[in-house]
């Protein structure tokens, strides 16, 4: 695959998408400042981060469309890394 991770989501499911960055982070000694959250095809409802996670409540979506969930961390040292998940909506 393209590497990127793949889940089914229900339109009318509103759930958490965590983001786990410490297996990047630690080797690195590096901690996440800022982390920023885009989707398309489904509304981002909230999101929080620790120094080494980031979640988004993520709601919605068109059933047979297939989403993605963007995070763009900042990291203390400078760095800037952005990972997707494409979020298949399912027939309900």
């Amino acid at each position: 695959g393209c590497g990127r991770a793949s889940i089914t989501k229900d339109p009318d499911e509103v759930l958490d998408y965590p983001f786990d960055w410490s297996v990047y982070l630690l080797p690195i000694s590096d901690t996440i400042v800022i982390a920023a959250f885009t989707a398309s095809g489904v509304v981002i409802n909230s999101t929080s981060n620790t120094t080494t996670s980031a979640t988004a409540i993520v709601s919605g979506g068109a059933a047979g469309e297939t989403a993605t969930l963007t995070c763009t961390i900042t990291t203390a040292q400078g760095r800037v890394v952005q990972r997707s998940i494409f979020l298949k909506i399912r027939d309900r």
